[in-house]
């Protein structure tokens, strides 16, 4: 839980944080659940909401992390259109607001031999409840949300035995099964390679969200967890006459051949016409960097040469990975687009995989602030893997092969925030480097159990400890995530290895002494960064475009070349009929680039390696 305390903090966080106590949550759980009982149920057509669903059955982790970046193979998945049932009725405290209560099933599982996974999507979800005559301006605010599987009567179902690896009311069009929503919105799971570089990449944005590790500890209200709602007077505003979309995925993590489970997916959430402090959430990514067995080709994904480079592509983007069982680090950055205060950090808003995650901290300030520009990290080695640090291609930092274990970086991570720190007192600084956050691993024992439960840790919400007093933002100030990964129970039988890993933080973030206004506010701060420095770092969903995406951030390595891969941003700005002729060219170059590299790198037995560590620490000293 978050165990931040609320005292000393901005009016804002302070509502916030009494929000995300036990107490409060659990309150409106029950709340929620007593709506729920008032319902007069309304049958809706068939496909309606353009609902659309389908189980999958035996795959692999890598497998089933491959069929979600791309269309899967409809052969091991049936497709179906489930029924639905809806309710609307008022909230019984604000009569400005209305809930909007969506229940799709029945849905049958057993278990699995693999990794079976029933995935379901709704497309503007609040069709036929927003209409002008509603709002003063055709505008509204969503103010709580409750997502997850449940039984016939309305309990919900915790993990195990179903997993919710995700669910998400969003702007943005998620569908392994179609490549467009009705509206015209562009997949950000079915994306073919010259879709990826003409449009742009689409990345999801999230406004209320649920990830396996959304609950809280039995003891600490369970699946009630599930519930997201703000403090009183707070609401996501979301863009005028956008659609509001609803994707889930379960997965049932029981034995296979276990006893079968029926099931129903709800979605409830709440939404008023009154005015309210805007919030913004801020979803922060990273790849977390290449393990070289994770590119290997697999059996589960189509074989051809074209499909695979797409999909290692993806990857590097989207920042799901497949990392091995040792400890590793990975770390990313991101400059801020605006000014604000950061309201309420961690729970219910940042998201893991718990089995393979050790924590993660958060830094105000930039990795060199936190001592990550040491040359203890740098990976410029005349192997394979410091021939692709050196282009530009995040490597996965594993500490064994550098002597290192996860409590000496934490160590010297806290002694770099305090030296950065003193010199900001002695020179000035526009912002102090602190260690913001600090999360643990949140995982739960289960004992084994008749209907097909396997005994060992499940995914909970991690402890997370945040100081929010203070923190304020301005454009350009950098926040820095420092993710600690590896296998945390290695006796779990019910956890494969390699695992696919991703790691993300979020955050609640209110307007500072200037509000927003209408052209700057964005719903989602939905930043992602492919490198470990935060010039590259971009958010899709505001303005369309690319925030900060030029040459002047350091690369993996003090290689020339190293800034090739920057051109991956550059398609982002042109018009499509320029993306082609402009990939062919830049590809003949990095071809020809690299294999030049190459030769120097492998015929000079790694001097250009010894040169990069050189110049970089060079350049280092010239910073400090």
């Amino acid at each position: 839980m978050y165990r931040s305390p609320c005292e000393g903090l901005t009016p804002e966080q302070a509502a916030f944080c009494r929000a995300g106590t036990q107490p409060f949550i659990s309150q409106q759980a029950l709340q929620y659940r007593e709506h729920r009982e008032k319902c007069n149920w309304h049958t809706e057509p068939a496909g309606a909401f353009d609902i659309d669903s389908m189980f999958c059955r035996n795959f692999t982790e890598y497998g089933h992390m491959i069929a979600h970046m791309s269309k899967p193979d409809l052969r091991v998945c049936e497709r179906k259109v489930p029924e639905l049932v809806s309710c609307s009725l008022s909230d019984w405290e604000d009569p400005s607001a209305e809930w909007r209560i969506l229940r799709a099933g029945p849905f049958t599982s057993h278990g699995g031999a693999g990794y079976d996974w029933t995935e379901l999507t709704m497309n503007d979800v609040l069709k036929g409840l927003v209409a002008s005559e509603h709002t003063a301006d055709g505008r509204f605010y969503l103010t709580a949300s409750n997502m997850g599987p449940i039984l016939e009567d309305g309990t919900p179902l915790s993990s195990p035995p179903l997993h919710v690896h995700h669910a998400h009311l969003t702007t943005s069009f998620q569908s392994p099964m179609r490549a467009r929503a009705p509206t015209g919105e562009q997949s950000a799971n079915y994306q073919n390679a010259f879709d990826f570089w003409s449009q742009g990449l689409h990345i999801d944005d999230f406004t209320f969200h649920v990830h396996g590790d959304s609950p809280c500890l039995s003891s600490q209200g369970g699946v009630d967890c599930y519930m997201l709602s703000l403090p009183d007077g707070f609401g996501y505003q979301p863009p005028r006459g956008a659609p509001i979309f609803f994707n889930i995925e379960i997965n049932d993590v029981r034995r296979a051949g276990s006893p079968p489970i029926t099931w129903w997916i709800e979605t409830g959430f709440r939404w008023s016409r009154a005015p309210k402090r805007r919030v913004a959430k801020f979803f922060f990514s990273g790849a977390l960097g290449l393990h070289m067995p994770a590119v290997l080709p697999s059996s589960e994904e189509r074989s051809d040469l074209g499909g695979w480079l797409f999909r290692l592509n993806h990857q590097i983007h989207m920042a799901t990975w497949m990392i091995p069982d040792a400890d590793s680090i990975w770390w990313s950055s991101t400059p801020m687009h605006t000014s604000g205060v950061f309201a309420h950090y961690g729970l219910g808003l940042s998201h893991s995989h718990q089995p393979y995650s050790k924590g993660y901290w958060v830094i105000q300030g930039t990795p060199e602030q936190a001592g990550l520009h040491d040359k203890r990290f740098d990976q410029c080695t005349s192997d394979a893997k410091g021939l692709l640090s050196h282009i530009g291609v995040p490597m996965l930092f594993v500490l064994e092969e550098h002597g290192l274990t996860i409590d000496e970086v934490k160590h010297h991570v806290n002694s770099s925030v305090r030296a950065s720190a003193d010199r900001c007192a002695r020179e000035g600084c526009h912002v102090t480097p602190k260690v913001r956050c600090t999360a643990g691993t949140g995982l739960e024992y289960y004992e084994a159990a008749a209907d097909g439960i396997d005994a060992g840790w499940y995914d909970v919400m991690p402890a997370t400890e945040c100081d929010l007093r203070g923190w304020t933002f301005d454009r350009g100030d950098v926040i820095t995530a420092l993710y600690f990964m590896g296998r945390v129970h290695p006796q779990d039988t019910h956890v494969e290895s390699p695992f696919p890993m991703h790691a993300t933080i979020g955050a609640y973030v209110v307007e500072n002494e200037v509000p927003w206004t209408e052209d700057e506010y964005v719903m989602n701060f939905r930043y992602h960064n492919p490198w470990t420095d935060p010039s590259t770092a971009f958010n899709y969903y505001f303005l369309g475009g690319v925030i900060n995406a030029s040459l002047a951030g350091r690369p993996t390595c003090a290689n020339p070349l190293a800034y090739v891969p920057r051109f991956v941003m550059w398609p982002f700005l042109m018009p499509p009929a320029l993306v082609r002729p402009f990939l062919i060219s830049t590809s003949l170059l990095t071809a020809s680039g690299y294999a030049a590299l190459f030769w120097y790198c492998m015929c000079r037995r790694g001097a250009c390696c010894n040169r990069g560590e050189k110049h970089a620490g060079k350049k280092r000293a010239e910073l400090l």
